[in-house]
């Protein structure tokens, strides 16, 4: 496969890496890959990939370009069951507020309908976007997630409550 200036390309999630680095997408705006972490599903998504031929193969100065947004998001942990734990619950609901005051600038934590926690957060990149910020990015946001599974799971909020 061959970027649009006839570099080859390799596939890496939904993206398309050249021999510099630059990543696009086949078709849309939106491209992501999900992986593991501490026993935690970790969505990854970027927005804003310009595939217009103006974007991540352009040449174009990446001060010029507008840039494109980096999504994260970790399930890190359910609210106990009444079920299973109920004395538990009105301790799992307090930390879960609590969380939302502890955060990093720019994160959200979000209790899911299933009652499960999801933190999310989001960075900008320049374009052309490259797969090492990509990289950067989810390790930054997977070491900053440590501290907080560690309370979660002292508290019974684990991925199995």
């Amino acid at each position: 496969m061959q970027d649009m200036v006839g570099n080859e390309a390799v596939s890496f999630g939904s993206f398309r890496v050249d021999d510099l680095g630059r990543i696009s997408l086949g078709d849309g705006t939106q491209g992501g890959f999900d992986f593991q972490w501490r026993g935690r599903p970790i969505a990854l998504t970027v927005h804003g990939l310009d595939t217009s031929g103006e974007g991540p193969f352009s040449g174009r100065n990446r001060a010029a370009a507008s840039p494109c947004r980096i999504r994260m998001s970790a399930q890190v942990g359910r609210v106990p069951s009444t079920a299973v734990a109920a004395a538990r619950r009105p301790d799992a609901f307090r930390l879960t507020t609590a969380l939302s005051g502890l955060q990093p600038h720019g994160w959200l934590v979000r209790l899911l309908p299933d009652h499960m926690l999801q933190f999310q957060s989001e960075e900008q990149a320049p374009l052309p976007a490259l797969i090492g910020e990509l990289l950067v990015s989810a390790t930054r946001f997977t070491l900053a997630l440590a501290p907080y599974l560690d309370l979660l799971e002292e508290h019974g909020v684990g991925m199995n409550a």
